[in-house]
This record gives structure tokens, sequence and C-alpha cells, in this order.
């Protein structure tokens, strides 16, 4: 079997069909597609059970709520699949997805496939290519990681890549249970990964969805304690790397999310901080980084105003 389809599901009863059909109406129908009912409380749960009894192919998981995390880590340990892919139950993905991951990896065994992500929000589709690196082309995952963390491409959501299972599993990766948990893992997975490629038509459809859980402005607070953490533990990871050009990437990179984050969730006084002055001056991976970091560093609050004005937000 080629693929695992991982899908964990809560409350998304009027999300959910459209998902499942965008797995079955895959070209290529080597795969398996596990439904994880993470104690929903709405009719998402019977939803699964009818779906798992009309397809032979859908395995369907009943479990306390746990989380998004949790829901995942019970997939992979059910995942009978050489590939691994998330599926958000609110997402969908193309027709050829599958097709085209299929063919990209005949050449070899890659332990992660990039695919394109496309971000919906009320209508409005706004896709992010990575135009540094060749598709299709073997690349060495440390030199992916320098190009796209420079060019602020990295795409550290779980579902925006697949995963060869056994490279996964034996390096005993597991989702935390942290708000950003897809940032939590995925430097560490892209670390120990041995090469990758790019697969950019194979397109994925991530769905803004109100309610969700990142746009519960309730929980930023929590959210930004998470996020400090991660980054933090970035600069412990870069700090183990004798490449200096990764290891300013990921530093750059940290420095560059924090600032964004700060400014979209409107944080004109942090109160955590991972970021100093003296890093933004070192570890800018562009001009243009380096300008609104100073910007920053001088005052958030100004920082933050200009942002909200400029994007509308």
């Amino acid at each position: 079997m080629k693929f695992s389809i991982i899908v964990p599901v809560y409350n998304v009863e009027n999300e959910l069909k459209r998902c499942i059909q965008s797995i079955q109406n895959q070209s290529y129908q080597d795969y398996e597609a596990i439904l994880i009912d993470d104690g929903s409380t709405d009719s998402s749960g019977e939803l699964c059970d009818e779906l798992g009894k009309e397809d032979s192919k859908i395995i369907v998981i009943h479990k306390e709520n746990g989380g998004l995390s949790s829901a995942r880590n019970k997939g992979i340990e059910r995942a009978n699949g050489e590939y691994l892919i998330f599926l958000d139950s609110d997402d969908y993905i193309e027709s050829n997805f599958c097709e085209v991951i299929s063919e990209a990896i005949q050449k070899g065994k890659v332990d992660i496939v990039a695919i394109e992500m496309l971000f919906e929000r009320n209508g409005i589709i706004d896709e992010k290519r990575i135009k540094s690196i060749k598709p299709y082309r073997e690349n060495r995952c440390r030199d992916f990681l320098i190009e796209t963390l420079k060019t602020a491409s990295f795409n550290a959501e779980a579902c925006g890549n697949v995963y060869r299972t056994e490279f996964w599993k034996k390096n005993c990766f597991k989702f935390a249970d942290v708000y950003h948990e897809d940032l939590e893992i995925a430097l560490k997975v892209f670390l120990a990964a041995k090469n990758i490629v790019y697969c950019p038509d194979a397109k994925y459809h991530a769905v803004a969805r109100t309610g969700s859980i990142m746009n519960d402005v309730n929980k930023a607070e929590k959210r930004q304690k998470d996020l400090i953490n991660i980054l933090k533990s970035w600069f412990v990871l870069a700090d183990k790397e004798d490449d200096k050009k990764l290891e300013k990437s990921i530093k750059g990179a940290a420095c560059r999310t924090y600032i964004y984050s700060c400014a979209h969730n409107e944080i004109k006084r942090p109160k955590y901080t991972v970021v100093r002055r003296r890093d933004i001056m070192r570890y800018s991976l562009s001009a243009s980084d380096f300008i609104k970091g100073m910007f920053f560093m001088i005052s958030p609050t100004a920082y933050c105003n200009a942002w909200k004005r400029k994007h509308k937000y």
C-alpha cells in the first residue's frame, strides 16, 4: 500500500464529506484513509461510521477528545502505507494529488515530499510556490532547508508535506500537545531527513474556517507562549549545527517568525521574547528582514500598527 491518509475529525459535520470525497476521487487508488474521530459532539462520528461501511478503504477510529496532535499520533500508529499524508477534515486535495506524488517518488525512497498548499479564505485563494527550488528533482534536505528558510518559503505545516512512514516511525516522531504543533515538530523532522523532492502539482486546499483553533482570539496569549518556547528550541537545534549557513537560516527564520507573529496577533508589548537586537543584526536573512527587525525592536507598538495598516488587518 502506497499511502496512509490520516484525517483527524472533530465537529466538522458540514465539511467532512467534501474532504472524504476528495480522497475517494483520487485518480491513484492505492491508499487507506484513516479517520480519527476525536470525541466529536456533533454528528461527525456517526458520519465517519457511515463512510467506513460504504468504503472498505476507510478505517474509522473513535477516541476520547485529546486534540489534533493526539488524533494524528493515533492515526500514525495505525498506518500501514509507505507514505503518510496528513489531511485536516475541513480541507481537501485535488484529484491527482496521490498520482503526482507516486510518480515523483518512483526513482527513490525520499524521506519527504513537499507539496503545494493553496490557502482559501472567504473564497480567495492564496498560492505560494517555492520558486527557488527546482521541482521533481531530489534534493538534500538540509540544502532545501537553507534555501526555503532564507526565502521565507519553508512550509512547516504537516499537511504541506508527505512523509515516508518508515523514516517517521524509526525516528519516533510525535506531535506535541501544544499550539503550533506543526512548527514544533517540523524542524526536527527536516533535520533528520536525508532527501526531499518538491511536487508543485500536488495541490492541497487549506480552508480557513470560522471557529477553528487558530481563529480563537481568546487563546492568543497561550499560542504566543507556546510559539516562544518552540522558537527557543529552534535556537537550541541551530546551535548544534556545524553548518553555519544552516545555523543562520534557522535562527534568522525564528527571528522573522517571532516578529510576524507579534504583528499578526497585535502583540504590541511582548511579555515573552526570543529575539534580541544583536540577533536581528547577526541573523537577518535579507535587507528587508533587517529593516523590519530593527523597526520592531525600536518600537513594537509602531511596527504592529504599521503592519496592521499595510495588511488591512
